[in-house]
């Protein structure tokens, strides 16, 4: 067939690409709950040729079922990953993030780490004790953007000995006088 050089050739409506890989891309060891990131996918054939993002989103005559990206999160409760392949971490954990192309699924490990403590709110101030009286004192953890962590005390004294602490509870006792 002859062509002159204004004519483009278009692939006839039986071309087929075979999806052979699914690699997802963009992930980060250090996300913290909050924190975004935008995913992508390097998709290869059979021969290991990287296909198009184009061919990918308008793939009707390929013979895949579903054209486009289709993510999902093993376990949403900590991170989730929208259509767009933005992945969103919510709470501290481990989940999936699958990415799924003409039927192939790449998938890549997602841990989100326990966001940092910023301030710890000692209820209670000052506390003057008389010998043997007990008080329990709680604490609220706050991280830097002012909402509440879910963490374990560890409470403890002044090596002086004027109070005992339990160290699980936050329970002090008047040991001895003193200030």
């Amino acid at each position: 067939e002859t062509r002159s050089a204004s004519q483009t050739a278009t692939p006839p409506a039986s071309s087929s690409i075979s999806v052979n890989s699914v690699t997802v891309t963009g992930v980060r060891s250090d996300m913290l709950p909050g924190q975004q990131v935008a995913l992508d996918v390097v998709v290869r054939d059979g021969a290991g040729a990287t296909i198009s993002r184009g061919t990918i989103d308008n793939c009707a005559s390929h013979g895949w079922a579903r054209c486009g990206v289709q993510w999902s999160s093993d376990n949403e409760s900590v991170a989730r990953v929208g259509a767009d392949g933005t992945l969103t971490a919510l709470v501290a954990g481990a989940t999936t993030v699958r990415a799924s192309v003409g039927g192939v699924v790449g998938n890549a490990s997602v841990v989100v780490g326990a966001a940092p403590v910023a301030s710890v709110e000692v209820s209670g101030g000052d506390v003057t004790l008389s010998m043997g009286q007990r008080q329990t004192l709680t604490a609220v953890v706050r991280s830097a953007d002012g909402s509440v962590l879910d963490r374990t005390m560890d409470w403890s004294a002044d090596p002086s000995g004027i109070v005992r602490v339990d160290p699980a509870t936050g329970a002090i006792e008047a040991a001895r006088p003193g200030d």
